[in-house]
């Protein structure tokens, strides 16, 4: 275990870094997931019973993107430092009023209050926290064998994450 460690760790140290002039990090690329998203939820869900809200929700998400473009000179820009080995963790507060958002409405949902996961330190999760100092959650459906020919999803708990999601939005609007 401690040399595939350190294999890993060898690969990161000479890996090339992104340069300011290739396209990671502009703010087309970073909305573009934005975007995407809601298409996707348009093309393959019924939104009938909650299309106002999610029409309010992308129109927020546009003009926030739009706002915040204005004020990076077209980039998103941060500077990360090592926290420990190599790592740069984050971490929401827990009692944020966004958090306590995200807690009612996996508790209303689902019927069951979650639990508080404090340092996310691989995932991607863990930028908007620490490159925009905004709160980021890993929430997520029941599901197995990841990247295989044999994925699967339960469509319940998938359900049940999507109305986690509308709710949660719909609080933050709001709030």
């Amino acid at each position: 275990m401690d040399a595939i460690a350190q294999m890993i760790a060898d690969f990161h140290k000479q890996t090339n870094i992104a340069d300011s002039a290739m396209e990671y990090g502009n703010s087309e690329m970073v909305h573009q997931p934005v975007e995407e998203n809601f298409t996707q939820i348009k093309e393959h869900l019924d939104t009938n019973s909650y299309a106002e809200n999610l029409a309010t929700l992308d129109r927020w998400s546009s003009s926030e993107f739009v706002k915040l473009k204005s004020t990076v000179n077209h980039r998103y820009t941060a500077q990360l430092k090592s926290v420990g080995y190599m790592t740069n963790p984050g971490a929401a507060d827990w009692e944020s009023p966004q958090s306590k958002i995200v807690r009612k409405s996996i508790t209303a949902v689902t019927g069951e209050a979650p639990t508080a996961y404090p340092n996310h330190y691989a995932g991607d999760i863990r930028y908007p926290i620490r490159l925009l100092g905004v709160p980021a959650y890993g929430i997520g459906s029941l599901g197995g064998n990841f990247y295989m020919p044999d994925e699967w999803i339960d469509i319940d708990d998938l359900v049940e994450l999507e109305a986690v999601l509308v709710d949660t939005l719909s609080g933050w609007q709001n709030d």
